[in-house]
């Protein structure tokens, strides 16, 4: 309670203090803990007693929010569509998230720019087919992942987070085999690996994967740039312990004269680490 009145409290008036933004950055950790936690059982508690809270800060009210605010708020929605939500109760929060994601995907603050990246991957995740601002959603990250020095620097994080919001949106959000999605299958796989941020990057490998093992043909079609991004990320923190055993194993499992096949149009590099795994 003491948190939400002194949080109201900076939202009315907007006084810039030190341990009002503090308290929010730990109410953001403690609430991102819940959700973890508590999964779908927090969202009715959440929505009914925080979500006025944070609603605000988002600026969805029309009034003029600080960065250092919309930040953490941005964060908590993303966590509780991550986490928390059902498909029903997803539809409560993404129309009017989305549109908020999506404005600050454009926003010259990089750490917003991040956090809405990732917020877009979220809504389309939450939603799957129900999400129908794929397109719109895909045009907002594209702009992200193609803006001159996107892989660059303190840019490249939010980028890899766009990159991994467009595989997010290409898994759940697409008829699977469609040309729609092989378009942006293969628009997300030239962007791949992704390496500034580490979580997204073990996220979008292990979308990778899944395609693989689900037989995406537009992923079989690609097989030696597939195994040539496994590769590269294979002995690394870029994939999860598991993420790394799944593409293992599709190399091993491979049909010889698929193998073979693919084999031939592998780089010199992807060979020496693949053919330590099978010898071809």
């Amino acid at each position: 309670m003491c948190a939400q009145v002194c949080v109201c409290i900076y939202v009315n008036t907007y006084t810039l203090c030190s341990c009002v933004d503090c308290l929010i950055q730990s109410l953001y950790a403690v609430v991102g803990q819940v959700c973890k936690n508590c999964r779908e059982s927090y969202f009715v508690p959440f929505t009914k007693t925080l979500l006025p809270v944070f609603k605000p800060l988002l600026g969805h009210s029309g009034a003029a929010v600080p960065d250092g605010l919309v930040l953490p708020a941005m964060c908590i929605i993303d966590d509780v569509l991550e986490y928390c939500s059902t498909l029903a109760q997803a539809s409560l929060y993404v129309p009017w998230f989305f549109p908020i994601v999506k404005k600050l995907c454009k926003s010259e603050n990089v750490d917003l720019r991040h956090s809405a990246a990732f917020g877009v991957g979220s809504c389309a995740k939450a939603l799957g087919p129900m999400f129908r601002e794929a397109k719109a959603a895909l045009e907002t990250l594209t702009a992200i992942i193609r803006a001159p020095g996107s892989r660059e620097g303190e840019d490249e994080p939010a980028t890899d987070d766009a990159i991994s919001s467009v595989g997010k949106i290409c898994r759940y959000s697409l008829e699977k085999d469609s040309k729609m999605q092989e378009g942006v299958f293969n628009f997300w796989l030239s962007c791949l690996p992704l390496k500034a941020d580490v979580e997204e990057a073990q996220v979008a490998h292990a979308n990778l994967v899944y395609f693989v093992r689900e037989e995406n043909k537009w992923a079989l079609n690609k097989l030696p740039q597939v195994l040539t991004i496994f590769a590269q990320v294979l002995n690394s923190e870029l994939v999860l312990p598991e993420t790394k055993e799944q593409m293992v194993a599709i190399w091993q499992a491979l049909p010889a004269p698929v193998a073979v096949n693919v084999w031939a149009n592998l780089r010199p590099e992807a060979r020496q680490i693949l053919g330590v795994v099978r010898a071809i």
